[in-house]
């Protein structure tokens, strides 16, 4: 996997976001517990601070669909929590 496309799950994860599906996690949801919300922010970090892997054999474009998605649906659940 590579590097930026774990931190775009991760970030995902981080901000209440489905990473495959778009959807806004409910607030029951065990992703939207503080302390797992924090810790997906420590994994971001960690995973920063580390060498990238190079895939092999896998579709750089699907790939930048999904990250695309993802991208899409954090900056949706954004503008939904500012109005």
């Amino acid at each position: 996997m590579q590097k930026e496309f774990a931190l775009r799950i991760l970030n995902a994860l981080a901000n209440g976001i489905h990473p495959a599906t778009g959807e806004k996690f409910g607030a029951d949801s065990p992703y939207q517990h503080p302390d797992t919300v924090r810790a997906l922010f420590e994994a971001m970090r960690a995973v920063e601070g580390m060498p990238a892997l190079q895939p092999k054999g896998i579709n750089a474009a699907r790939i930048e669909s999904a990250l695309a998605d993802i991208e899409n649906a954090v900056e949706q659940a954004r503008e939904e929590i500012r109005t």
